[in-house]
């Protein structure tokens, strides 16, 4: 018989007969009774239980180590905070960096110095190579994209720009996988807006690097407020985030010339730190790694500043820039102060010169007569050759005039060159030695 459920429905002699059945068989071991039907449900709902358990072993031996580990995979469900097992954490066949135990493959990279080091044209000719795909002193390059965000001296980046592709005779045509961002910016509220620009204007192209030079100039705020630079590295990160490469932060160091200037949370979020150091009015400079997270630290590049002759401006007036060129040379005697002065060494060179051009017989205090040369043709020599890294052109004279007298005076206190007027009061300079005025 069928209710209207659709499942059978029992008669009335069914069910006395169900329930006379149960009062014997529904009870257990012990004698006690149990109500009409739980008999059935023990017997069914056990069997249901052992289906449940066996499923949830049969499922727990398929994952590592019994169950033990996460429930999902990476492919079920994608974690924020996702776990990686021991067996699982192996290193790649990735580079591990950009540029050999200078620049590593990920991360920030802090680059300071003091003013005037040369810092920022190291940085560019290294970016060069990078853009490039050319090696650097023989150390391995990754080649990529590279975006240089020039917020300090802008201005000079189009003859600095000249300046090295007459150094490495790139021809016009060669497409150089370099971009020069000029203008100043706040990191902080325009992360967005320059993540947003520069992929809108490089398209599927990533950068492998972006450098920012410098920190002060994209900052707003107080390099020394924990608050301000922990804005500004997360902006930066945000940046490596997006693009997934390196950001280079150039930065100045303050009176203390051991360490970058500004907050100390700024080196502790940096995966590598390095240093340029120069002597004053030197043309030689030295870049080294100070901290590598990941690498070793001590590495250093010695390095010299090259003039480069550009065209004349409008009014004809010569210009130049500065290159950045190997130097293996031997150490630059030391002054008074043990730091590198490159104005004596010119000098001499300066002086040599003129002699073999210029060199005349004079005879001081009418006595033996020597080779000598008017100061007037060595000063243009010494000029020429003398680097002051300055970009104020009434600055720059200033200071190779004030070097060419410390120089010129210590050589003479020295005993290595000697000096006296003529009748006409030019001024005549010689050296001591005389086998060094027919070098």
């Amino acid at each position: 018989m069928i209710g209207n459920g659709g499942r059978p429905r029992l008669s009335k002699n069914q069910v006395s007969w169900f329930i006379r059945t149960n009062r014997h068989s529904g009870q257990d071991d012990s004698g006690s009774k149990e109500r009409p039907g739980r008999a059935w449900q023990r017997k069914h709902g056990r069997e249901n239980d052992e289906a449940s358990a066996g499923a949830r072993a049969e499922k727990a031996n398929e994952q590592p180590n019994g169950g033990a580990g996460p429930k999902t995979t990476n492919s079920e469900r994608k974690y924020r905070f996702r776990l990686v097992a021991f067996q699982e954490m192996r290193p790649g066949l990735e580079p591990v960096y950009l540029v050999d135990e200078l620049i590593p493959s990920a991360g920030l990279v802090l680059i300071w110095g003091k003013q005037k080091t040369y810092k920022s044209f190291w940085v560019l000719d290294l970016m060069l190579h990078v853009a490039m795909g050319w090696p650097y002193r023989d150390r391995a390059v990754r080649q990529g994209t590279v975006v240089y965000c020039a917020f300090e001296g802008a201005h000079g980046y189009k003859g600095r720009s000249e300046a090295l592709r007459r150094h490495y005779l790139i021809p016009d045509e060669t497409p150089v996988p370099l971009y020069i961002m000029p203008g100043q910016a706040d990191l902080i509220t325009d992360e967005k807006t320059l993540i947003a620009d520069f992929r809108e204007q490089l398209g599927e192209t990533k950068p492998l690097i972006v450098v920012l030079d410098t920190l002060n100039r994209s900052l707003k705020g107080s390099e020394s407020s924990d608050e301000d630079m922990t804005k500004y590295t997360r902006a930066a990160e945000a940046i490596r985030t997006a693009f997934g490469c390196v950001v280079i932060i150039v930065h100045h160091c303050g009176y203390d010339e051991t360490h970058a200037r500004g907050h100390t949370s700024l080196p502790a979020a940096v995966d590598a730190e390095l240093s340029v150091t120069r002597a004053e009015g030197s043309p030689f400079f030295q870049a080294s790694v100070k901290n590598m997270r990941d690498g070793p630290e001590g590495t250093f590049v010695r390095n010299r500043a090259h003039i480069v002759p550009l065209d004349p401006d409008q009014e004809g007036r010569p210009r130049s820039s500065v290159v950045v060129v190997p130097d293996d040379g031997p150490a630059i005697p030391g002054s008074q102060s043990g730091r590198p002065d490159s104005a004596y060494p010119t000098l001499l060179s300066a002086l040599r010169l003129a002699l073999s051009t210029h060199g005349i017989q004079f005879s001081p205090d009418n006595k033996m007569p020597v080779q000598a040369v008017d100061e007037a043709h060595v000063r243009p020599l010494f000029y020429r050759n003398y680097i002051d890294g300055e970009d104020d052109k009434k600055k720059s004279a200033d200071a190779q005039r004030m070097a060419f007298r410390r120089a010129l005076k210590k050589a003479i206190e020295a005993k290595i060159v000697c000096g006296q007027k003529d009748d006409r009061g030019n001024a005549m300079l010689w050296f001591a030695s005389a086998e060094e005025n027919y070098k």
